[in-house]
């Protein structure tokens, strides 16, 4: 009976309303539950808050839950009453479900706030991490940007030291190794024209005097823009060469006859007569000049060399220097000053 007083409990806000209804409600709550055992509780539930008036109705009786029912002899029943104990089931089922809630909230905010704990140490190890990797990263950007720098330093001084191996440290010609390079190259490529290559061998007369009277310092600006001018008269496939000294040659491939050598020699001479301005003085020099042909003169580089210091020797011996003249190779010459 008391779970069904429980069940009438559940579907109604107020039950004291029902308990202190007129009369006539004791017929419409029973109509309004859906089952016939709810009816039925509804019923005994609503005569046990009415008393029989003196004509014989049901009247309503005013329940409170502190007082006990009067029995049958005027004695009184501390046991309470049926609807007492409906209402204290509601307020004790609603108290354990209140707790069940407040206690599954606490964990889970407890929970929240484990999570959050545990984030907040990630995030500050992550960030700790990402320090140590910048700070590397740093450290490898400077490390980096320092081989670069040697890198680059590594590969001017390789690009130096190439260039010294073939071209003279002073005058930046090509030195002896870089003209018998391209002299061999000259001589062992095939004409189809049967063109000729031609060395003009020549030195600067009276270049000691001029490095005892104005300094080596001097003689060295002396020889530089000799370089420079014959540099400038020169063609682009033509090589012009410090050979030692005071001593310069030039390759002339490619020729088309013997006369085409004596041209150029005319054309180095003209250019390195103007004078020039050394330490505020104009100085002028002359050239002593010997040419020799490949292949009327000499079948190999070295012997077409030695041919061309011997013209070169032989107009410096004479006095042909002085009247602007330059002498060929003399085919039946053993050779000239160098090995």
């Amino acid at each position: 009976m008391a779970g069904l007083y429980a069940e009438a409990c559940g579907s109604f806000c107020s039950l004291s309303h029902i308990v202190r209804a007129p009369a006539d409600s004791a017929a419409l709550l029973p109509a309004m539950l859906g089952n016939v055992q709810s009816q039925k509780a509804f019923g005994g539930l609503i005569r046990l808050g009415k008393k029989r008036a003196p004509s014989g109705d049901w009247l309503p009786r005013k329940c409170h839950p502190q007082r006990s029912m009067p029995l049958k002899n005027g004695s009184r029943n501390n046991r309470p009453h049926g609807l007492e104990i409906a209402f204290s089931n509601r307020r004790r089922s609603q108290g354990s479900v209140q707790a069940d809630t407040t206690d599954t909230s606490a964990r889970r905010l407890q929970q929240s706030r484990m999570a959050l704990a545990g984030l907040t140490q990630a995030l500050t190890v992550s960030e700790r991490h990402s320090a140590e990797v910048q700070k590397k990263l740093e450290a490898l950007a400077e490390a980096n940007s320092y081989l670069r720098s040697k890198l680059i330093e590594v590969e001017r001084k390789v690009v130096m030291a190439s260039h010294l191996a073939y071209h003279d440290a002073l005058t930046g010609l090509p030195n002896r190794r870089l003209l018998l390079d391209r002299l061999n190259q000259a001589i062992a490529r095939p004409s189809r024209h049967k063109r000729r290559v031609a060395l003009v061998f020549f030195d600067v007369d009276g270049f000691k005097a001029i490095n005892d009277r104005l300094g080596h310092a001097n003689g060295d600006r002396v020889l530089k823009e000799i370089a420079r001018r014959l540099s400038g008269c020169l063609r682009a496939t033509d090589t012009a060469c410090r050979y030692g000294g005071d001593e310069f040659i030039v390759m002339l491939p490619e020729l088309e006859g013997e006369q085409g050598a004596a041209a150029v020699v005319r054309k180095i001479r003209a250019h390195l007569a103007a004078p020039y301005l050394v330490d505020g003085a104009l100085i002028t020099v002359t050239l002593s000049i010997g040419t020799a042909v490949y292949p009327e003169d000499a079948r190999d580089c070295h012997q077409l060399i030695k041919l061309a210091d011997a013209a070169m020797y032989s107009v410096k011996t004479d006095g042909s220097a002085q009247s602007g003249r330059e002498k060929s190779a003399d085919r039946s010459a053993s050779g000239g000053r160098h090995p």
